[in-house]
């Protein structure tokens, strides 16, 4: 029955990133998963967080992702990446 100690001053919490590549596509939901991380971002302000996504965007999805995007500006669609490129975002 001991309270666990915690330091005073604690460190900021590490970056959170995420990370899709393939193909954007509806049986995959990515747009859902944009949308919760849009809801996430709204509740969480104080976190760093990052939605990247990379691949071409099927087109029965498209629209709904760009508007996604365009209102949470941490997400981001790359579109084709080279390998280079996927490898750094994965790091």
């Amino acid at each position: 029955d001991t309270p666990r100690g915690t330091d005073a001053e604690e460190p900021p919490a590490p970056p959170v990133r995420f990370l899709s590549f393939g193909t954007v596509e509806p049986r995959k939901n990515q747009a859902e998963a944009m949308r919760a991380f849009a809801r996430l971002r709204a509740r969480r302000r104080d976190l760093d967080m990052r939605f990247d996504l990379v691949g071409n965007i099927h087109g029965a999805v498209a629209a709904a992702a760009e508007e996604i995007a365009a209102r949470e500006p941490r997400i981001r669609l790359h579109g084709y990446l080279p390998d280079d490129e996927v490898r750094a975002l994965l790091q």
